[in-house]
């Protein structure tokens, strides 16, 4: 998905290459514990970061992942359809 996606569209995309898994576990463990607040997580991607957020604690129903790229924000719907 990704990289056809940077081939349509690059001006749409805002990374060379996906985040990898320790990125996101990294970038997600920066939201703190019992937050109750929306986190609203732009260039959502392939959904590494989503995967990283949501495993941390984070409820689906206070995650709101922004996408630009069509293909990718379709992705996102079918692999996060909470």
């Amino acid at each position: 998905v990704f990289g056809g996606a940077l081939l349509k569209d690059a001006g749409s995309i805002g990374a060379a290459v996906p985040s990898s898994r320790a990125l996101a576990d990294r970038m997600a463990s920066f939201i703190p514990r019992g937050f109750e607040g929306v986190v609203i997580e732009l260039g959502a991607g392939t959904g590494a970061v989503t995967e990283a957020l949501l495993a941390s604690g984070i409820p689906a129903d206070r995650l709101v992942p922004v996408e630009l790229s069509e293909p990718m924000a379709r992705h996102l719907g079918e692999r996060f359809p909470e």
